[in-house]
């Protein structure tokens, strides 16, 4: 197992070790129970990782990174938020279906039957490399082979045993099951075929539309382009011909047997304020003494992301440095909330409030200081704005910010504005 990898590398490494031991086996009578039963556990492993591949709540989520590991919660957000609401994807076949997660997958016959259709796949190539060593392949095996590989199968299958790079037995290769595997999809040409279905619908077979020019519809989003594929993405079995001789635009007016498909999926979650939370800050210190400039540095938890009508609820311990005054050094347990003020306007005024003054924060903390010159107990208050997430790009990590204006009582009243950048 290759703990960096993503499920497709994992399948690929246990589904070719199946391979090379059904193909030790067939040469090797003597031994044959033996690596029988390795190439079969070899293939149940490989099998787990596949219908991995499957589950929509796998497909967009970064598989390391250090933040992600830190930060898990994200990752589990996200995980329950495609598992439940699905993914549309397409295969290297030409299907496209909405794609669920986890215990969804088996609920659903559109997420479910690709599901079986693959491992059903994967577990035929082990054993026809096993029966084609041996010569002698059922019949049932033989009529699957020659469906799906053409009649000089057996060449084909003597070349899956050599050890290759991951995408030579996608780009050549072309294992059955390999072209099985779902990847999401934004927009697709839709082409009618002459066969029909078992309701006596006409089948269509999808190609996925591409951001390079002439490669999609004209009319789509500028929005939804970059989530398209380029052609250099995808194998060339998945470029629509049609696009060869006519324009996108005249195949969306004028060939009625092509239409033109757009996908409605939020690729977007925002993160998660809910878990482990770290504060980073600056404020500007304010009394009768004069002005100066201090830090803080906290480590927390968020509770959620709503909580009654309060948003981001999170209480903290944070040290707070003075930079002007050494012998400055406070010891804070702090609790605090956003409330939304978006719905008071639009009630009272009928319009909504801009996006960064929209939430109100508001803190409060027990507040200790351990030094000399400010040896006493006291409390902090912090009244401000929280401005919307910002998304760390390839992580699902989030970064806050507030702005605001503190007031720490203790023997010397110290107050002034502050910075905050939250991390979860």
């Amino acid at each position: 197992e290759d703990g960096s990898a993503n499920v497709i590398v994992n399948y690929l490494i246990h589904h070719y070790v199946a391979m090379r031991f059904a193909e030790l086996a067939a040469e090797s009578p003597a031994r044959d129970n033996v690596l029988i039963n390795r190439f079969l556990a070899y293939e149940a492993r490989a099998q787990g990782y596949l219908v991995d591949a499957f589950s929509s709540a796998h497909m967009l989520i970064p598989s390391s990174g250090m933040l992600n590991g830190v930060l898990g919660c994200n990752i589990g957000h996200v995980h329950d938020y495609f598992r439940s609401e699905g993914l549309y994807v397409i295969n290297s076949q030409g299907d496209v279906w909405r794609a669920f997660g986890d215990g969804l997958m088996y609920y659903y016959p559109a997420t479910h039957d690709p599901i079986l259709n693959a491992c059903a796949a994967s577990l035929r190539e082990v054993c026809l490399v096993y029966s084609v060593g041996q010569n002698a392949v059922p019949t049932a095996l033989a009529d699957w082979a020659e469906q799906t590989l053409g009649s000089d199968y057996q060449t084909k299958v003597a070349a899956w045993t050599a050890c290759r790079d991951g995408g030579y037995y996608y780009d050549t290769l072309r294992l059955p099951a390999v072209m099985m595997l779902p990847m999401p999809v934004s927009a697709a040409w839709s082409v009618r075929g002459d066969k029909r279905d078992r309701l006596g619908l006409a089948e269509r077979h999808y190609f996925p539309q591409l951001s390079d020019t002439g490669g999609h519809d004209p009319s789509l989003e500028m929005e939804i382009l970059p989530k398209l594929y380029l052609s250099a993405d995808v194998g060339p079995w998945m470029l629509m011909g049609k696009l060869d001789s006519t324009s996108a635009e005249d195949l969306v007016k004028n060939d009625p047997a092509v239409a033109s498909v757009r996908y409605v999926q939020n690729y977007t979650i925002a993160p998660a304020y809910h878990g482990l939370i770290t504060t980073y800050g600056l404020s500007g210190i304010v009394d009768d003494r004069g002005h100066g400039w201090g830090a803080s540095f906290g480590m927390g938890y968020g509770i959620g992301d709503d909580l009654l009508l309060m948003q981001n609820p999170s209480i903290e311990v944070r040290i707070a440095p003075g930079f002007d005054e050494p012998e400055r050094f406070l010891v804070m347990l702090d609790a605090g909330a956003s409330f939304d003020l978006d719905m008071l306007s639009f009630l009272l005024f009928d319009r909504h409030m801009p996006a960064f003054i929209r939430h109100l924060r508001g803190d409060v903390a027990f507040v200790r200081a351990v030094r000399t010159a400010y040896e006493s107990s006291g409390a902090r208050a912090m009244v401000g704005f929280e401005l919307p997430p910002f998304k760390v790009p390839g992580a699902y990590i989030g970064v806050t910010t507030r702005v605001g204006y503190q007031l720490v009582a203790l023997e010397r009243t110290l107050h002034g504005p502050t910075l905050e950048f939250v991390l979860h």
